[in-house]
């Protein structure tokens, strides 16, 4: 009985914690927010707010309605995605790396970009993935940004 009680208790302290854990993150859940996260990949940015299982995303005058179920987290900020997509990759991954840099280019985080795929160049030097979005990003980042046409 001696030997099994460990096998029992360890267990039941691990689920004990991880239930505690989950019940803060649920009271934590964000009701207002500037950046959605969603499922697809893709963000949307906007005044944002929960409303029973939906979100508003305000922009100016427009606004648009999705189902909450839709979205993995609304963030306060840029910042605040940021930290949450650096928390789901494996930071010694060269691989996951290049993928964060390509989020953070695709939604507008020039800086970030880069800064991730130069630590996936020096985790994995020879990455040809890593090589070309530095390329890619430093060559836009060096051009001078086009002016809009005259109204």
């Amino acid at each position: 009985m001696k030997t099994l009680l460990p096998f029992l208790i360890v267990p039941a302290a691990f689920v004990g914690v991880a239930f505690f854990l989950h019940a803060q993150d649920a009271a934590k859940e964000r009701t207002t927010g500037k950046v959605l996260l969603l499922k697809t990949g893709h963000a949307m940015e906007g005044e944002i707010e929960k409303v029973g299982t939906q979100l508003r995303i305000r922009q100016g005058k427009s606004e648009v309605w999705i189902a909450a179920d839709t979205a993995v987290r609304l963030c306060a900020d840029w910042d605040d995605a940021f930290a949450f997509a650096m928390s789901t990759i494996k930071t010694d991954d060269a691989n996951d790396r290049v993928k964060l840099a390509r989020w953070c280019h695709l939604n507008g985080l020039t800086h970030r970009a880069l800064e991730q795929a130069h630590f996936a160049l020096q985790l994995q030097p020879l990455n040809t993935d890593a090589k070309q979005i530095v390329i890619l990003l430093e060559r836009a980042s060096s051009e001078p940004t086009p002016k809009s046409a005259p109204s």
